[in-house]
């Protein structure tokens, strides 16, 4: 039950944040068109354009990874070691006798 409970958060959450990414894309596009005419202006083609274009988003992908990578491993390590520390120093309430008693 956890699993299927976190799958489908984990799924949503990866949904919200591919439609941010598009959102953020399409939006710099869009508001830079008059950026984009000026550049075919002064000689520039649809195809370094494109190109451009796509090297931007692909830059924004390599940030977004390098930055997730980067809070995410300290993140991990932290709670790698506190979720065992206090498990263990929480879940013993009772003497080593009533321990090996246990179940």
């Amino acid at each position: 039950m956890f699993l299927l409970i976190g799958g489908a958060l984990a799924f949503v959450i990866g949904v919200i944040g591919i439609l941010n990414f598009i959102n953020s894309i399409l939006t710099g596009i869009i508001t830079r068109q008059r950026e984009f005419a000026m550049m075919e202006a002064i000689g520039m083609t649809k195809r370094q354009l494109t190109k451009m274009v796509i090297a931007e988003g692909l830059y924004y992908a390599i940030l977004t990874v390098v930055f997730s990578l980067v809070a995410g491993v300290p993140i991990l390590l932290a709670l790698g070691g506190l979720v065992p520390y206090l498990a263990f120093r929480f879940g013993r309430r009772g003497t080593v006798v009533e321990e090996l008693q246990k179940e």
